[in-house]
Order: C-alpha cells, then sequence, then structure tokens
C-alpha cells in the first residue's frame, strides 16, 4: 500500500521524466503585408521574397497566402534556392491562395518580376518558428 509520501515521490519522479523528455517548440508568426504601389503604376519592376535560414531543412517553409496585386502582371518569377510551389509561379496571378518557399539551402528566394504594378500589393507572410532540439543551440 502506497503512503501519501511515496505517491507524492511518484508524481515528481514521474513529473521529471516528462519534463525531461526532448521536446521541440513550434509556432509560427504572421504578418499581413500591404505595399503601395500607387507611385508605380504602370511601371515594371520585383518584389523578392528572400528566406534565409541557419539550419537548410526541407520541413522548413515561409508561406505567402492570400496574394492580392489587382491592377498588376507579371511574367514567370525567378527562384534560388529551396523548392517553391504555389499560385504565384505562373502567371496571370493577380490573386494567389497559398505559396510556399521551401527552407532547404542557406538562402531561399522567390522573386516576382511585374511587368506593371498595379494600385497595391497584399498578402499574409507566414514564418515558422521552431524551437532547436534539446542540447542545440538555436538559429
Amino acid at each position: 500500500m502506497l503512503t501519501t509520501c511515496h505517491k507524492r515521490l511518484i508524481g515528481f519522479v514521474g513529473g521529471l521524466l516528462v519534463a525531461s523528455l526532448p521536446i521541440t517548440a513550434a509556432a509560427q508568426t504572421s504578418y499581413v503585408v500591404t505595399i503601395d504601389t500607387s507611385k508605380v503604376a504602370g511601371t515594371a519592376g520585383k518584389l523578392a521574397f528572400d528566406y534565409v535560414v541557419n539550419t537548410p531543412s526541407g520541413s522548413k517553409h515561409a508561406e505567402i497566402d492570400n496574394f492580392s496585386a489587382p491592377g498588376s502582371t507579371a511574367g514567370l518569377p525567378d527562384t534560388q534556392g529551396g523548392l517553391v510551389e504555389g499560385d504565384l509561379l505562373l502567371p496571370p496571378f493577380n490573386t494567389g491562395n497559398v505559396t510556399e518557399i521551401g527552407g532547404g539551402f542557406f538562402f531561399n528566394e522567390l522573386v516576382v518580376n511585374f511587368t506593371k504594378f498595379g494600385s497595391s500589393v497584399t498578402f499574409t507572410l507566414t514564418l515558422p518558428q521552431t524551437g532547436p532540439a534539446a542540447g542545440v543551440l538555436p538559429d
């Protein structure tokens, strides 16, 4: 028969075991971005999305959601580094639901080549906030 003292000791040791398991914290940060391009409307230009990671991994990625550039036109984009996939790859893309820039290399990039800017560009940028594994220094 376990006494109250034994039950507390077992609970304490069990809590220590759970607390000592290697846990990687994960979260994400989202930014809603609006760029006023009315001063350059009708002209050509580029919009670059650069994603730099300290420890390249196929599981890391930046996500561009709800892209909207009313009144603009664009040619094919330029990419560098990790895999880029989604709606911003093939014009016309005045709206795009989801585009991901993979973190497979230190430097990863998507460049949208506008042949004509409209009055604004709006999108949501979501970045992972993944903590390091136990015993590993953070990025």
